[in-house]
């Protein structure tokens, strides 16, 4: 009788796994991971490039976002390349390249989405991190998570220039120069709170979260003209106080029915608060004293409110793979323009926004994927405000706050190969738009021109 000694199994995670939107890259599998940061590991991702000055492009573009552990970060949005930089690798568990955002992530802007997965490990009691992360088990099923992160900056410049002026015979007509001085204060700080419910069941969650996004950005200036020929002369101080504050709620919730059928909802409300406060004072001569220019203050409170509302399915077979969903989205913009005569405007838009995509699994590493979204365009303030600018008489222009937002369809096919050698990836996308903001001039018989805006424009890719 033989004795048979003990035989252990070893099951290695894939490097490289897809799902119907996304490609996943496992860091925790790559051995060059411990010695590296997370830039680094972005060059081995598939459909992601870094080049030799740290910009990242996601299939040759730079319209993207980077999200951590599915979460926006106003750092990260800013200054990506030494957040990730300063990223040791061995703390990231997945790069998931999500190429065709589900009907789980707000419709507007971009294409693509870089999410980096952190390592989560189990905590007992109370754990912080001089990075500022926080977090608190409360039992195997429900964590607390806090986290918070900003900066500050100021920066001066000063300058001088010369305008000169010369009709057609090459004659001197005006000339006068200008010295400027401007101090500029900026920062951002950011932070949230985050409450995730797991469950017996696998993968199944709930969380709720609460984000705070605060940019302060405040402005001096001064300048002073020197009159030489036909130009006044003036010095004027200007000084704008401006902020801007986002407030995110959100709610999710994933359950995986069975290993074929998963199901995922959620809601997220997103307030967006903009306030702009200037003056403008010119030096009286006469007295010495510098005087506040009414005529030339345009203050601005600008509001938007956004609620979504997001369901989505997902069928997973043996090779095939169907993820669809449906997202609405409701918007409200207030602003207030204060200027000599002041303007106000409510706008309100509303929009539903389909999601499908079909994947086939085949062998050696080979995907097919077909997929069709929207994505969306909001108008900003500038084409929303009825304020009526004549600065230039000749040349009128308002906003028109009746506009909707652009909806963009866009269809996407794409065929991948990813080996532990080689990535291949080729894709075929188009997308159209039958409702792009435009602007509309019209003239009038006295020789005025006026500009507004319109959903009239008809633009596509291929």
């Amino acid at each position: 009788m033989e004795n048979i000694g003990e035989v252990t199994v070893a099951v290695q995670k894939p490097l490289i796994r897809t799902e119907p939107d996304k490609i996943m890259y496992s860091i925790e599998t790559d051995p060059e991971s411990k010695t590296s940061n997370v830039l680094e590991m972005l060059r081995k991702v598939p459909l992601l490039t870094v080049d030799g000055e740290d910009n990242i492009q996601m299939k040759g573009s730079s319209n993207f976002k980077i999200l951590i552990n599915g979460k926006s970060s106003a750092m990260v949005s800013q200054n990506p390349r030494d957040v990730l930089r300063s990223l040791p690798a061995n703390t990231v568990r997945d790069i998931e390249v999500i190429t065709d955002p589900s009907s789980k992530y707000e419709a507007e802007g971009t294409a693509g989405i870089i999410n980096i997965i952190t390592n989560k490990k189990q905590l007992e009691g109370f754990m912080g991190r001089l990075m500022g992360e926080a977090s608190y088990e409360i039992d195997t099923f429900n964590l607390i998570s806090l986290s918070y992160m900003g900066h500050l900056g100021q920066f001066s410049s000063t300058g001088e220039n010369m305008t000169s002026d010369f009709d057609i015979a090459q004659a001197l007509t005006r000339q006068f120069e200008n010295s400027i001085q401007t101090s500029n204060d900026y920062g951002s700080l950011s932070g949230n709170i985050d409450y995730q419910r797991t469950f017996k069941k696998p993968d199944k969650t709930f969380t709720v979260s609460y984000r705070l996004d605060n940019s302060p950005r405040n402005t001096d200036s001064e300048n002073g003209i020197n009159g030489i020929l036909d130009y006044p002369s003036y010095r004027q101080k200007t000084t704008n106080d401006a902020v801007g504050r986002e407030h995110t709620f959100q709610l999710d919730y994933y359950d995986p029915f069975t290993k074929v059928h998963q199901f995922e909802t959620g809601i997220k409300y997103i307030l967006r608060q903009n306030i702009s406060n200037s003056d403008i004072l010119r030096l009286d001569y006469n007295t010495n004293e510098s005087v506040r220019d009414l005529t030339r203050i345009n203050d601005l409170d600008y509001n938007q409110y956004i609620i979504g509302v997001y369901l989505g399915y997902v069928v997973k077979l043996k090779k095939i793979s169907l993820k669809t969903g449906l997202r609405t989205e409701s918007t409200k913009n207030d602003g207030l323009f204060k200027s000599a005569s002041d303007t106000t405007f409510t706008n309100r838009m509303f929009n539903l926004i389909p999601y499908v995509t079909l994947s086939k699994n085949m062998d050696k590493g080979q995907n097919l994927k077909l997929s069709y979204t929207q994505r969306l365009s909001r108008p900003g303030i500038w084409y929303l405000n009825p304020f009526y600018n004549d600065i230039d008489p000749l040349n009128v222009n308002y906003g028109n706050p009746n506009l909707d937002a652009e909806i963009s369809h866009t269809f996407n096919f794409t065929y991948g190969k990813f080996t532990p050698k080689y990535n291949f990836n080729l894709n075929l996308s188009s997308a159209f738009t039958n409702n792009s903001i435009t602007p509309l001039t019209q003239l009038q018989p006295n020789g005025v021109s006026i500009t507004t805006y319109e959903n009239i424009g008809k633009k596509s890719e291929l």
